[in-house]
């Protein structure tokens, strides 16, 4: 293993492996070091939506881009990323609750 690198980045999650990669991919020499799993902390625990509704109307744009990036991404990698592309749904008990939700 290199004991140098351009770029040294700490975790193994998805923020420490996508900034790794990009750096790699833009010619960076890179070391990620990970105390355990790779993934295997919140970044396996989280929801992992990519979601455009129900945003800040600011935040739409970056959505969009975080959706393409990820559906290139398995055919760039040649790999199986588990990303779906599904809907979700929100129900709600009350009146009260969805009145939050009303736009």
């Amino acid at each position: 293993m290199d004991k140098t690198a351009d770029v040294v980045v700490i975790g193994a999650g998805i923020a420490g492996t996508a900034t790794a990669y990009y750096l790699a991919k833009g010619g960076a020499s890179v070391i990620v070091c990970e105390k355990g799993e790779i993934a295997g902390e919140q970044s396996s625990r989280n929801w992992g939506f990519v979601r455009q509704q129900g945003r800040d109307p600011a935040e739409i744009p970056l959505m969009m881009e975080a959706n393409k990036i990820w559906r290139g991404l398995e055919r760039e990698l040649n790999a199986d990323l588990e990303w779906l592309s599904a809907g979700n749904l929100v129900t709600f008990d009350t009146d009260e609750e969805a009145a939050g939700w009303e736009q």
